[in-house]
Order: C-alpha cells, then sequence, then structure tokens
C-alpha cells in the first residue's frame, strides 16, 4: 500500500509528464517566431520593478518605525 504523500507525488509527476507532452505537441504545430514574439510582449502588461531590489513595502524599514533598532532585533510581545 502506497504512502499517501507518494500518491500525491506520483500524480504531480504524472500531471507534469502530460502537461509537457500536450505543451511539445502545441509547439511542434505552432513553432516560435520572432513576430509572434513581438505581438505577445505587445499585449503583456510591463511589470512594476521591485520584490527584491528592496521596493518591497511588506518588509519594515530601519530607522525610525522600522524593527531594527541600534543593531538589534525588537521582540515584539516580549517583556523588557
Amino acid at each position: 500500500m502506497l504512502n499517501p504523500y507518494e500518491v500525491l507525488a506520483n500524480g504531480i509527476i504524472t500531471q507534469a509528464a502530460n502537461d509537457y507532452r500536450q505543451a511539445a505537441k502545441f509547439l511542434k504545430k505552432h513553432p516560435r517566431t520572432d513576430k509572434l514574439e513581438a505581438t505577445v510582449a505587445a499585449k503583456l502588461p510591463k511589470r512594476k520593478s521591485g520584490g527584491m531590489n528592496g521596493q518591497n513595502s511588506n518588509f519594515p524599514r530601519n530607522g525610525k518605525n522600522g524593527a531594527r533598532k541600534n543593531g538589534s532585533l525588537t521582540i515584539f510581545g516580549a517583556m523588557s
């Protein structure tokens, strides 16, 4: 009897193989061209820069309202 995680892993692998075969057949019938790439690129919205370069506002900043003070981390909810 298979472990439930093994069943899940087998299902993921089977789905990936099916997706790959379907994509390979499609690309064989519809090869990529420069004209197609330009058309698709023109329709895609421009992405905003951010994320890994420090522009993500979900992380606290160092300084007045940041989580770091004097080089040490502040533990919220801890008694001083």
